[in-house]
């Protein structure tokens, strides 16, 4: 079973709202367009996402390009990060807590789960989600840091450096049982409004 792995466009950062409910900006609608066109004629059948806007809305324009319905799926969002007072600290400090994240996967250390707790809801989702479509070519339109830490566990990279590496949108085919890697489908050079890849 082939996966196309998808990354949300880049949303419009609003530090007031929680990211989870961020929207794309004008720069991600552009962008998830680019993607859309990429992904046509790759025989994807079926397409889910998580129920974030910023991942609904990418969901959306990818659906309308490859004539499909969006299905969204729990278990799916970005890592469990609410807004708080101490929420939107400099890209260094948001970036050194990221790290820690990632390399101390049994600790809380940013947002209410650990990465472990993180990777267990998303796997557990991702499980469902294949089950449910036996033998489809699906598009999965998630998260940057739950994404990365999936497809790290699976294919044995250093998390952090995958999460700082991973494009907005960004897509990577993946084959089951596996998910080892098969292809990152490559958009033009990215554009990024200030701090639009944090999530």
């Amino acid at each position: 079973m082939m996966l196309y792995m998808v990354r949300h466009a880049n949303p419009q950062v609003d530090p007031t709202v929680a990211p989870c409910k961020w929207r794309l900006s004008a720069v991600g609608i552009e962008r998830a367009g680019e993607l859309a066109k990429l992904l046509a004629g790759r025989g994807i059948q079926g397409l889910v996402c998580s129920g974030e806007p910023k991942a609904v809305e990418t969901a959306q324009i990818l659906a309308e390009q490859l004539e499909l319905q969006v299905e969204i799926e729990k278990g799916l969002q970005e890592h469990e990060r609410p807004l708080t007072p101490g929420s939107f600290t400099s890209r260094e400090e948001f970036q050194a807590q990221v790290r820690a994240f990632f390399e101390q996967p049994g600790r809380l250390v940013l947002g209410r789960e650990t990465a472990e707790q993180c990777f267990e809801r998303f796997n557990r989702a991702m499980h469902k989600v294949i089950g449910s479509h036996k033998d489809k070519t699906l598009a999965v339109v998630t998260h940057g840091t739950a994404l990365s830490l999936f497809i790290a566990r699976y294919n044995h990279l250093e998390g952090y450096t995958f999460w700082k590496g991973l494009g907005m949108p960004a897509c990577i085919q993946v084959k089951t049982p596996d998910f080892n890697i098969r292809e990152v489908v490559e958009l033009p050079e990215p554009f990024y409004m200030e701090g639009e890849n944090e999530e």
